[in-house]
Order: C-alpha cells, then sequence, then structure tokens
C-alpha cells in the first residue's frame, strides 16, 4: 500500500465533550442545546462533524442526568455513539 492510499485508509473519532449543564452561563438548559438559527447548537457541531467523510464515529460525552438529549433525533444517527460523563 502506497502512503497515500495508507493516508486514505486512515480513519478518526471524535469526541464531543457536551456534559456541561450551564451552570457558569447561569440559564436554565444547558449551552448545548440552546437554538442558534432554529438548531441546537449540538446540532450544528454533529452536522458539521458528520460532513467529514475520514470520520469513522462521534462520540458524544452527556451528563449522566442529560434529560434534554432525547429530543435531538440526530443523536440517534448509527456513527455516533453516546457516553456518560459529568459528576
Amino acid at each position: 500500500m502506497s502512503s497515500v492510499e495508507t493516508m486514505n485508509a486512515v480513519r478518526y473519532w471524535a469526541v464531543v465533550p457536551a456534559a456541561g449543564v450551564g451552570r457558569r452561563m447561569n440559564i436554565d438548559i444547558p449551552k448545548q442545546y440552546l437554538e442558534i438559527k432554529g438548531k441546537p447548537l449540538m446540532v450544528h457541531t454533529l452536522e458539521r462533524l458528520l460532513d467529514f467523510p475520514r470520520l469513522e464515529k462521534i462520540v458524544v460525552v452527556l451528563d449522566h442526568n442529560d434529560e434534554y438529549h432525547q429530543s435531538i433525533e440526530l443523536l440517534r444517527n448509527p456513527g455516533i455513539l453516546l457516553a456518560q460523563g459529568g459528576g
């Protein structure tokens, strides 16, 4: 395999830290769920990452008490894995 073929075969994973609860911003919901142009910030981030062709998986780290993520349809994408973070 040539070096170009090897580079093209390289696959990446991304980790999106989204376990914040919005305490420092003094808001009612975590900032990753605040809407910008009609979509939660998290959706904007994930859409951009899903467009990256060498990205094999995206791990989204959520707070263990996160109740908001269930409303995000995009988190059901097979390329996205959820992990528990926060404390």
